[in-house]
């Protein structure tokens, strides 16, 4: 139907980088279709694209409403959220995807995030654990992203005072990426804290 070739056109328009052009395409669409919950989505997502992270929100709220099992929506929505710095409602968010989606390891990840910003270090480090344990591919993507989930511990357990569990964590993105400059010196740091000078 039309709707359809209007909701193509839009995310061949995002894949391009062109998010007006996406939002256009995808207006059209929900013109059309009212109920169509992936258009919603995915202008929701060329709005939060160009820092309309309001708009987004709206919109990913009205793809929810139609279809209250929409991970995607749940999660980006979480994304937009901490994007305007609302870290307790990007929780609840993640956590409505990760429900929905127990596998998703970009939601742990991102709910650990916006826990370390609310200084819930604890339930932080939880979530970066989840997201190691979860994401099996062995790409470049996934040692990016562990190497950032274990750099993230380094610094949460830094600040909990647990210098062997941060001397650790800095090791293992060492062992990701051993030209992680950063990473030497905080794992030099977390040393000193220990008083192992020798090690530093």
């Amino acid at each position: 139907n039309n709707a359809n070739s209007f909701y193509k056109k839009g995310l061949k328009k995002y894949d391009q980088n062109d998010f007006k052009g996406a939002i256009s395409n995808f207006t059209k669409a929900i013109e059309i279709n009212s109920e169509y919950a992936e258009a919603y989505e995915e202008r929701g997502k060329a709005k939060d694209a160009l820092s309309d992270f309001e708009g987004a929100i709206s919109d990913f709220t009205k793809a929810i409403k139609i279809n209250s099992e929409y991970g995607d929506a749940f999660y980006n929505r979480g994304l937009s959220k901490g994007e305007l710095k609302d870290f307790k409602g990007a929780i609840s968010d993640f956590t409505k995807a990760i429900k929905i989606n127990p596998n998703d390891g970009d939601a742990f990840y991102n709910r650990g995030l916006s826990k370390g910003e609310l200084k819930d270090f604890k339930g932080a480090i939880s979530d970066y654990t989840k997201a190691i344990k979860i994401d099996p591919n062995d790409d470049d993507a996934f040692v990016e992203f562990r190497g950032d989930a274990f750099y993230n511990l380094g610094f949460l357990k830094i600040d909990l005072k647990d210098f062997k569990g941060a001397i650790s964590d800095f090791t293992n993105v060492i062992k990701i990426n051993p030209n992680d400059a950063a990473a030497y010196f905080n794992r030099a740091l977390a040393k000193g804290e220990l008083k192992d000078f020798k090690g530093a």
